[in-house]
């Protein structure tokens, strides 16, 4: 028993920290129920192992079971729907083996124990000193670890009187260790991580100067070489032409923080165009109504008329922007930002179609906060709301309004809303003319789409069909206008960059009578960090559509490129998950009050046919592996099967309860059997005879047979379930 708690104390921790540290990464929610499930699924592997053969065959005919059940429940719609939308659960039995792996691998080596354990400090530290978001079950579990192999370290090197087995000891200090894990488990973690202060001020430091001793070496060593001036680094631009390739550059120019943990992308919008000439783009949007606030007003005003679940369709966050190596007055802010001077920290900034700057430019240790909406893109409830949000009230707008313009900023109110829609369509809708080749390719590309948004989805899916290439090439001189341009990369070369790709998805939605933007920023991938830096290669392109209600909405057509957006469970999924279905074996589909319910109807071969072919299996193993004994035991000699004989009479004693004690011998534990009443037990004298002179007398492999069934009788009438146990699991 020792030996195996000590194995899954290992096993059960280990398991733990691969679930936390990869759960969220693979969609895995990560509470108890999940957390109890890994805990079994880990202990199937470690009794898997430990099983004798009939035990394995048993435990995999139940295996077969349950897989056999859930292929035939896949085949209802909602089975199939619950298990598509949780399909990263099936990595659970994944984290269990590697867990019951990396246990093993800690019981049977401690220099093992040691790697894992500078590990899980090492990794710690790394979060710690940049931020980067941790699971407190990791922190607990890699705690333990490390406690556990420290004590085993101590252990070994002490010397011991009575008891000095190693593992006994660590599974009498577990209960003690399990408390210290559970106390870092529930203690409250801060809101914001360690600033580590004077570590992260030498690491700045340093990090600052080897940057620039590398760009001084660049400067200095840098000549002109004639190349394309068209080819240049990577960085944001305020030009809008369509270079012939870009190289990486790798300076970092922001750092974001205070990340919300649903933001898995950041896009900062620094520059937006009106015009494209069929080479580059121009902005010619010089009006200076306030576009960010209005437009995120009237979003929120949209979503209260379509909703009174707002916060399952957007939400509001804040971040902190610090400007490194950039020297610009454009200020960059996520799309639906709500601007104020106290968080831009200055006394005045100007707009300029829907564009902010400062009055003068800043650069290295400038900062600013702004706050915006992230919208719930990726949930499927966004394209219901795509098709039937409206623009909103004057009400609603007017409450938004009230609510978002702390500044109390002129020109903001319903009308100006209304003009700021016209202006819009002025000026973002100048549409191409599509060549017939093109209309037509672009017509099958639509077909069946039921709105604009479906549309501009499909449109963005078929755009990431394409190539993504860092060296397209410039533009051809042919190239005239924005009609050339679309002949050109859509229809022959299918290959660019960002801006190739933007381009075209923004003259495309103007093609289709939609109002479309280009915009300049930078694009990072937040991995779930509270903080990211951002650096020039980060530099992106992408479009953006206007929908009234909606307002802007980002697409990212880009090739190669994560589309990913935003996502969090609305309150109705979250509400599922509480109480995800109403079990209905009878096959009726409506409650007994006549409202519809989710109903599950389970037909009755779905349970008998898997249970049939599990107990199936498990008979024809069982009878397959008493024929494989019984023929090993005829090739044995008789001393074996002496030995063989033996060993099951005295499992069949220890599973009476008289089993035989430490340092007892065959004499004195057959004496002790004869006293309690227990006279089948002469085999031990035999048994004893051949331990110490290896006789095996005429007759004696009979004898003992006799003796075991004499006691099987005697356990099966003590009790049928360790004698059913014995039959299936110790009969070897």
């Amino acid at each position: 028993m020792t030996d195996l708690l000590y194995e899954l104390i290992y096993a059960f921790v280990s398991s733990l920290g691969f679930l936390s540290l990869f759960g969220m990464e693979l969609g895995i929610e990560v509470n108890l129920p999940v957390v109890i499930a890994e805990l079994m699924l880990t202990g199937v592997f470690l009794l898997y192992k430990r099983l004798k053969m009939t035990g394995r065959l048993i435990l995999t005919g139940i295996i077969i079971m349950v897989i056999i059940t859930g292929a035939l429940l896949s085949t209802n719609d909602i089975i199939r729907r619950i298990v598509t939308d949780n399909i990263s659960y099936l990595w659970l039995p994944v984290m269990g083996f590697a867990g019951f792996v990396a246990g093993e691998l800690m019981c049977f080596s401690k220099i093992v124990s040691m790697i894992i354990s500078a590990i899980c400090i090492g990794w710690m530290a790394v979060c710690m000193l940049f931020g980067f978001g941790i699971e407190k079950l990791f922190v607990a579990a890699g705690f333990m670890i490390v406690i556990l192999t420290l004590t085993e370290m101590i252990q070994a090197s002490w010397e011991k009187q009575g008891h000095t087995g190693r593992k006994g000891h660590v599974v009498y200090l577990s209960p003690f260790i399990l408390i210290i894990a559970l106390f870092v488990f529930v203690m409250p973690a801060p809101d914001k991580p360690y600033d580590w202060g004077p570590a992260v001020k030498i690491y700045e430091f340093v990090t600052d100067t080897v940057e620039g001793l590398v760009d001084s070496i660049s400067d200095l060593f840098s000549e002109d070489t004639g190349t394309n001036p068209a080819e240049t680094a990577i960085g944001f631009s305020e030009r809008g032409d369509i270079r012939g390739s870009v190289s990486g550059g790798g300076k970092k120019a922001l750092t974001v923080s205070g990340l919300s943990t649903y933001v898995d992308q950041i896009r900062l919008s620094g520059q937006t165009f009106s015009d494209f000439d069929g080479k580059k783009w121009i902005n010619n949007d010089r009006s200076d109504v306030h576009a960010n606030l209005i437009d995120t007003i009237s979003m929120c005003a949209a979503v209260d008329d379509y909703t009174d679940r707002d916060n399952d369709y957007a939400r509001r966050t804040y971040v902190k922007i610090d400007y490194d190596r950039i020297d610009t007055d454009h200020v960059f802010i996520p799309l639906k930002s709500v601007p104020d001077n106290y968080s831009l920290q200055t006394d005045g900034y100007m707009e300029q179609g829907g564009n902010i700057r400062w009055p003068e430019a800043r650069s290295k240790g400038s900062m600013y906060s702004i706050s915006y909406f992230i919208q719930n893109k990726d949930n499927a409830i966004i394209d219901e709301y795509m098709e039937k949000v409206k623009a909103p009230t004057p009400e609603s707008y007017k409450i938004s309004e009230r609510r978002l313009n702390i500044n109390k900023l002129k020109g903001c109110d319903y009308e100006d809303y209304l003009s700021y829609v016209e202006h819009v369509k002025r000026t973002y809708s100048d549409a191409p003319a599509l060549s017939p080749k093109l209309r037509a390719y672009m017509d099958s590309v639509y077909k069946g789409a039921k709105n604009d948004y479906e549309k501009m989805k499909r449109l963005e899916a078929e755009l990431r069909k394409y190539e993504y290439s860092l060296n397209p090439g410039p533009l051809p001189d042919s190239i005239k206008d924005a009609s050339d341009f679309l002949d050109y990369f859509v229809l022959q070369k299918r290959e660019g960059f960002c801006a190739h790709f933007a381009t075209a998805f923004v003259l495309l939605a103007r093609a289709e009578g939609l109002s479309a933007r280009y915009v300049q920023g930078y694009m990072a991938n937040t991995k779930g960090k509270t903080s990211v830096n951002v650096r020039n290669q980060d530099a992106h392109a992408w479009p953006e559509v206007y929908f009234e209600g909606p307002g802007w909405v980002s697409f990212e057509p880009t090739a190669s490129l994560n589309a990913g957006h935003f996502y969090w469970k609305t309150r109705a999924e979250k509400d599922l998950d509480k109480n995800p279905l109403v079990f209905d074996f009878t096959g009726e589909d409506e409650a007994e009050d006549g409202v519809g319910s989710v109903g599950l109807h389970i037909e009755w071969y779905m349970i008998v046919i898997p249970v049939a072919v599990g107990i199936l299996f498990i008979l024809l193993a069982f009878i397959l592996r008493r024929m494989m004994n019984a023929i090993g035991f005829k090739k044995m000699t008789e001393g074996k099967k002496l030995v063989y004989l033996c060993e099951q009479n005295l499992v069949i004693l220890r599973l009476l309860g008289v089993g035989i004690r430490t340092n007892e011998t065959l004499y004195e534990y057959r004496l002790r059997l004869l006293g309690e009443d227990i006279k089948d037990v002469e085999f031990l004298k035999e048994y004893e005879i051949y331990l110490y002179k290896e006789e095996v007398s005429d007759g004696a492999t009979d004898r003992i047979n006799a003796d075991k069934e004499k006691l099987l009788l005697l356990l099966k009438k003590k009790s049928i379930m360790k004698y059913l146990r014995y039959l299936m699991l110790d009969s070897g």
